[in-house]
């Protein structure tokens, strides 16, 4: 009887981060303008998503809408809850959506590379991100809503919308997480980018008192970068750990259709 073989899952990522990189690498050999590699950074790790997350998970780009009138800035990667959101505009060509942010479950800001300098401007972005409101939904007529408290301030009706920042290639992992420590760590917990892949360097994940690592902040933890070869597979699996568990009532897109702009 042959003995069974186990797989080494750590490997089978290494190999999807090298992957990733050999396709940078292709684009700037092939594609000289810095913006349209960027570009192709981004498809890259939109398509690496897609072929992993469940069907119920929808990765698009695009910009997020909501009841408001408000409307986010271009975003790399949204994660989406492709079952039940309907999109308010989709281009198959480009591949590009507008989504009403009731269905939108996290967002991705794509880097070929990223330094400390770059920092305040993805905080930018993300804080753009957050702003937007989730309130357009069909509550049920029991009055019982559920309530959600991922980053342990309280309960909120709405599942929030995470920011995660995915960077090819990084600096020092001391200064970046110097520079998270600075520009993300006096915002309130749920107003933070989350998370961060630095493919190159390690995973920029959430350490509470005990050591172990979170993918969503909390007044308890601190940012810690994890110098790895594993930084794909522990970014993936702290991030879709809280994509997977989403939910939220049916859209109201009747609200979207009564809004009046004032």
């Amino acid at each position: 009887m042959s003995e069974n073989k186990k797989t080494d899952i750590q490997a089978l990522w290494r190999t999807d981060a090298q992957l990733l990189q050999l396709e940078l690498a292709r684009l700037r050999n092939v594609i000289k303008h810095n913006l349209t590699s960027g570009t192709g950074a981004e498809e890259a790790l939109r398509s690496f998503l897609q072929k992993r997350l469940p069907s119920s998970l929808g990765v698009t780009q695009g910009q997020i809408i909501d009841s408001c009138g408000n409307i986010s800035p271009q975003s790399d990667v949204i994660i989406y809850d492709a079952v039940r959101t309907p999109h308010i505009f989709h281009s198959s060509e480009g591949g590009t959506s507008v989504v009403p942010a009731e269905g939108v479950i996290a967002v991705i800001e794509v880097k070929s590379s990223i330094s400390k300098a770059d920092v305040p401007g993805v905080v930018k972005n993300m804080q753009q991100i957050k702003r937007l409101k989730k309130e357009a939904y069909f509550y049920p007529l029991s009055g019982y809503v559920d309530a959600f408290n991922l980053y342990g301030r309280g309960p909120v009706p709405a599942w929030p919308i995470t920011y995660s920042l995915f960077a090819y290639e990084s600096s020092s992992e001391q200064n970046l997480a110097e520079a998270f420590d600075e520009y993300n760590g006096p915002l309130e917990v749920d107003k933070r980018i989350d998370n961060a892949c630095f493919l190159d360097k390690g995973a920029l994940l959430n350490m509470d008192e005990l050591g172990f690592y979170l993918a969503l902040p909390t007044d308890k933890t601190n940012h810690f970068v994890g110098t790895s070869a594993d930084a794909l597979l522990y970014w993936y699996a702290a991030a879709s750990s809280i994509w997977l568990q989403a939910r939220h009532y049916p859209i109201n897109m009747l609200a979207y259709a009564q809004r009046r702009d004032r």
